[in-house]
């Protein structure tokens, strides 16, 4: 190696220790190998940087591999550049951040970039000593790292000596990234409303059923006597969407069912009081405390599918559901872990099929 990729690896090694700690050491094999031999590190890491559109030896390359190195150690957390607030807290948190920030409080959450959420966070971080920065790869992702500002000036002279750029927050562009915000707001046009979609409704021995179908979603609600669900389908296209509505239809028809107006649907008997839904054998449940409430949720993992249901204990379970197919079972996979590692981290006690019915007589 020249002395200029010499000094490039040193300094990338010591920020490894720096983000890291302890875990950051441990590192450096797969790191001086990007640098040294980057043709053999990108044969043994052809699967993550494929996701990366990365398939040759690049300048990036030895970056790249700093960055998934640190997120396989805990110690990076890459977002996405349109990310809503719970990832944001929930990314930093994994870092070491707070689990419930003071910024959540903002009063104009709902409208805040990621750029702006990600400056309200470095904010509160300032305060309490640490830097909260990203790891530049000129993409639209942002990979999020923490660690104390006593190191501030250090780390920005190793990320120069290592060639790459390094990204800041800490609450001073958040007025710029509100303006810039609202810029590109005022600039976008005013899209054109979605087209309404009717519900199809059928009935059968006083049970109503009906089906809205959007782009990438449907809404399936079921109602009679004894039963009351209303199920959320999302799709990962049109098409699979299509296929699915129409596959449904089939099958109530086929189970007797007829087309009936909504007028009729009305007249038909509804159910009243709390309904506990199907406790599916095959979810996992948690029980998340709130003061005196416990709300109960549900996960599920189906091959290209998640379910999920919540309820509140002592009331009803299941009358909402949501059913998300992926485009492929390893993209469930991630949601579904996801949603375990939430639980997790939010300290959500697991409970069995049988806690769950305990909880809902």
């Amino acid at each position: 190696m020249s002395s200029a990729v010499t000094k490039q690896l040193a300094a990338t090694l010591e920020l490894a220790t720096i983000f890291a700690g302890a875990k950051g050491k441990k590192l450096a094999p797969e790191l001086t190998q990007a640098f040294e031999k980057p043709a053999q590190y990108l044969k043994q890491h052809a699967a993550a940087l494929k996701v990366r559109n990365v398939t040759g030896p690049i300048p990036l390359l030895p970056w790249l591999a700093l960055i998934d190195a640190l997120a396989g150690a805990k110690c990076c957390a890459g977002i996405d550049w349109k990310s809503p607030a719970e990832d944001v807290v929930y990314a930093v948190h994994k870092l070491g951040g707070p689990k419930k920030p003071k910024w959540l409080k903002d009063g104009a959450l709902e409208d805040r970039s990621t750029a702006e959420l990600l400056e309200l966070a470095g904010k509160e971080l300032k305060a309490s000593g640490k830097q909260l920065a990203s790891l530049d790869t000129a993409s639209d992702e942002y990979n999020l790292v923490l660690f104390g500002r006593k190191k501030l000036a250090q780390v920005k002279k190793l990320v120069k000596a290592a060639g790459q750029q390094l990204e800041l927050f800490d609450g001073s562009r958040l007025k710029a990234a509100t303006a810039q915000r609202k810029e590109r707001d005022a600039a976008r046009p005013t899209p054109p409303p979605p087209p309404e979609h009717e519900w199809e409704v059928f009935g059968r021995n006083g049970e109503a059923r009906a089906i809205k179908v959007a782009e990438t979603g449907l809404s399936i609600d079921r109602e009679s006597k004894t039963v009351k669900e209303f199920t959320l389908h999302a799709f990962p296209d049109a098409a699979r969407t299509a296929a699915f509505a129409k596959a449904l239809v089939a099958g109530w028809l086929a189970e007797g069912f007829k087309p009936i107006s909504s007028d009729e649907a009305k007249a038909l008997a509804s159910y009243s009081g709390d309904f506990v839904g199907p406790l599916p054998a095959d979810a996992k449940y948690f029980v998340e405390k709130r003061g005196k409430l416990k709300i109960v949720r549900g996960f599920a993992l189906r091959g290209d599918t998640v379910w999920s249901a919540m309820g509140t204990a002592g009331t009803s379970f299941g009358e909402l559901v949501n059913v998300v197919t992926l485009a492929s079972d390893e993209a469930a996979k991630v949601r579904f872990s996801n949603a375990l590692e939430t639980a997790a981290e939010f300290e959500w006690e697991a409970i069995t099929p049988a806690q769950v019915k305990k909880l809902f007589r």
